[in-house]
């Protein structure tokens, strides 16, 4: 009886396990089959580019950028 205990512990381990290592492969495979560069990050100022990628300023959602936060030298008392 203590065997199948430890049997029924052992097993959502190996199937968690067995999960992640599919999930692990599936994601090699999918960067593996694209067909561009990884790109690199540069930075110019306060703003950051992703340069030589396979993603375009097209697919990416519009969405509503933040204003630029004040700077501290402008808070200036007396």
């Amino acid at each position: 009886m203590a065997k199948l205990s430890r049997i029924a512990a052992i097993v959502p381990v190996i199937g968690a396990t067995v999960a992640a290592s599919a999930l692990a492969g599936a994601a090699v495979y999918t960067v593996a089959q694209t067909d561009c560069d990884g790109g690199q990050y540069i930075r110019s100022g306060h703003q950051v580019e992703l340069i030589g990628s396979c993603v375009n300023r097209g697919e990416l959602p519009s969405g509503v950028h933040p204003a630029p936060r004040e700077s501290h030298k402008t808070n200036k008392r007396g």
